[in-house]
């Protein structure tokens, strides 16, 4: 009996060890993918003209893509609404993919599905120019052109 004790104690400890090397590892990898995020941010804002450290800060970075998009002020609402905001970030992303000339693709794979990758991209690309300087100017960004 008491070898069976022995053999359930060492088996809670392998997993409870299991359990804790996994948790490490997906918290490093975590935190690369939000310093990957964060840096990408402050690329991309730069780049629009904005403040970098803007990216770094949770629901401001959110307010200032939305800028960046030249959406109105109010679509940030709409993004911090559960169900909406996935339709809502797809239409910022595609805006954001067409101010730094990119097209609908890049919007969809880059910047709406794996964004750290694409705001990267955008980020360190020298080549890649935010196309709409003017933030207040809606008429600006040519709503009635087609891409």
């Amino acid at each position: 009996m008491n070898y069976i004790n022995t053999l359930a104690d060492a088996s809670s400890e392998a997993l409870s060890s299991a359990a804790v090397s996994l948790g490490s590892f997906f918290f490093v990898w975590m935190f690369i993918f939000v310093l990957i995020y964060a840096l990408a941010g402050w690329m991309l804002f730069e780049k629009a003209g904005y403040q970098g450290w803007k990216a770094l800060i949770p629901f401001y970075n959110t307010y200032t893509l939305v800028k960046i998009a030249n959406r109105p002020r109010w679509w940030f609402i709409l993004i911090i609404i559960p169900y909406i905001e996935v339709f809502v970030r797809l239409i910022v992303s595609l805006d954001i993919a067409r101010a730094f000339g990119k097209g609908k693709m890049y919007g969809i794979f880059f910047l709406w599905l794996l964004p750290f990758v694409g705001l990267l991209f955008i980020g360190w690309n020298k080549s890649i120019k935010y196309k709409f300087p003017n933030h207040n100017d809606p008429f600006v960004l040519g709503r009635d052109q087609d891409w």
